[in-house]
């Protein structure tokens, strides 16, 4: 059974629809003025990035890459540097019992009004949950996370968790969150 049919087979809601509040709440910004079309993505770069997210999340991402054709050699090395120059396969706990998060540029990051290479359906939702809080932002510290809407959003898919621990367990996987480039690369490597 290949990836797409088994969500399908587990009733996942499709990415989409997933992140629906998210994107509709990034596109009423939008049409305020307040986008990041102005911006250098200091949020996608070392400077702020530390995103993480959930296998369900990954394999969003994943499907998208695969679907478009977008995984080969090239960026397969991409991953394995970002993750070799950011130290991104090197757990250090935390007293919490976590792993401390590190700090990376995406990889997907393209510098400019270019943006994302992944599409609004299949980003990170932490990425798009941050958006600016003023028109024409240009620097970075004039933009936010909307955490009370990632919690709304997670709140509307509470079934969300249960779907984490069955592909968990479907894909062998250990950890809850993980940084994008390895998990990424954990499947791909996994589904060559």
């Amino acid at each position: 059974m290949n990836l797409r049919d088994f969500l399908n087979n587990n009733d996942i809601s499709p990415a989409k629809v997933r992140r629906s509040s998210l994107i509709n709440q990034m596109q009423a910004l939008n049409d305020e003025g307040k986008n990041c079309s102005s911006c250098k993505g200091y949020c996608c770069t070392y400077h702020n990035n530390s995103m993480q997210v959930t296998p369900l999340e990954a394999v969003d991402a994943y499907l998208y890459l695969k679907e478009n054709k977008l995984i080969n050699g090239e960026l397969i090395l991409l991953l394995e540097e970002n993750i070799k120059r950011y130290r991104l396969d090197v757990e250090v706990p935390t007293k919490g019992g976590g792993a401390l998060r590190r700090y990376y540029t995406c990889p997907f990051y393209a510098p400019g009004s270019k943006g994302c290479h992944l599409s609004l359906e299949d980003k990170p939702y932490g990425c798009l949950a941050f958006n600016p809080l003023k028109k024409s932002v240009s620097e970075e510290g004039n933009c936010e996370s909307n955490q009370n809407l990632l919690q709304k959003r997670f709140d509307q898919n509470i079934q969300e968790t249960k779907h984490n621990e069955i592909l968990k367990s479907y894909l062998g996987l250990y950890w809850d969150k993980r940084n994008l480039p390895w998990a990424l690369l954990e499947l791909i490597k996994q589904f060559k």
